[in-house]
């Protein structure tokens, strides 16, 4: 497995990021990116997953020269890692795999990363690549623009007890006065499961468009499990009618919708009761049947 004939495809250190995809510039993120975008798919890293996600792909079905991409990132981290110092006892890049690969993404983007909360699942975007949260700085409330790089330190930087109990991150937040930035810190079970912002963005697009073609039967999971099916629509047409108002108002309900930022959930119509509304997990659905 020779690392240096695809050195530029990985490599994310000292590199731009591009603040619309919240992510590292390069051929990695660029082919991950295409790849949703077409298909408006989700795509899972670190799998078996434990939650069934419609019009989800594993990218450890992606093979490059012979290996999985998963693989490749994996061992792309732990070189880096060696780089800067590290040494690693035998066997412990394959035993810590799925952890080089959440470190690899929280280095090189702004993930989006999950847990329960309250009954409801809850998400935070986290990162801990100076690269990303650079972009944000123009963005940031005034407390944050100076010295936010030294003020973070530990969340910029990786020793080797974070792949073995969880990363501590930089969170970005949204707020009325501009971006805050928070220490947070991932526990080793949630951080199995995070996914790039572009990721997910891309899924909401494809869902988007899904929902707007017509009357759909929804099978989804809330933290406790399956929960009633729910039928609904975003076809404006369906929308209109259900809520008896003009297409330009229920055009106005569904991009107020996907126009707001991902909070995991998407409030859908429920057609079998007038003027009633059902928030609904994303990264939670299982089944989509055309009614």
């Amino acid at each position: 497995m020779n690392l240096t004939s695809h050195h530029s495809t990985f490599e994310y250190r000292d590199r731009p990021a591009f603040k619309k995809v919240e992510c590292v510039i390069n051929p990695l993120h660029e082919y991950l990116y295409q790849v949703g975008a077409r298909g408006g798919k989700l795509l899972k890293f670190n799998c078996p997953h434990p939650y069934i996600s419609v019009h989800s792909e594993d990218v450890s079905g992606v093979s490059l020269s012979g290996y999985p991409l998963e693989t490749w990132i994996a061992k792309w981290q732990a070189a880096i890692l060696s780089q800067g110092g590290l040494v690693f006892p035998t066997g412990f890049v394959n035993n810590h795999r799925e952890s080089l690969i959440s470190l690899y993404l929280l280095n090189s983007c702004l993930c989006v990363a999950e847990s329960k909360s309250r009954g409801l699942w809850a998400y935070s975007f986290v990162t801990k690549s100076p690269a990303v949260l650079k972009e944000h700085e123009f963005h940031m409330a005034p407390a944050y623009r100076q010295k936010w790089f030294n003020r973070f330190a530990d969340q910029l930087s990786t020793n080797q007890k974070e792949l073995e109990g969880g990363f501590k991150t930089v969170e970005v937040v949204l707020a009325e006065g501009g971006v805050i930035l928070a220490k947070k810190t991932i526990k080793a079970d949630a951080a199995r499961y995070l996914f790039p912002y572009y990721v997910v963005e891309n899924y909401m697009r494809g869902l988007g468009r899904v929902l707007a073609r017509g009357k759909v039967r929804i099978t989804y999971h809330g933290t406790d499990g399956l929960c009633p099916p729910l039928v609904t629509s975003l076809a404006t047409e369906v929308v209109a009618h259900w809520l008896g108002v003009s297409f330009a108002a229920a055009e106005a309900v569904k991009n107020n919708e996907f126009n707001a930022p991902f909070s995991g959930y998407i409030s859908l119509p429920d057609l079998t009761q007038p003027g009633q509304f059902v928030s609904v997990p994303v990264l939670h659905i299982e089944k989509l049947e055309f009614q």
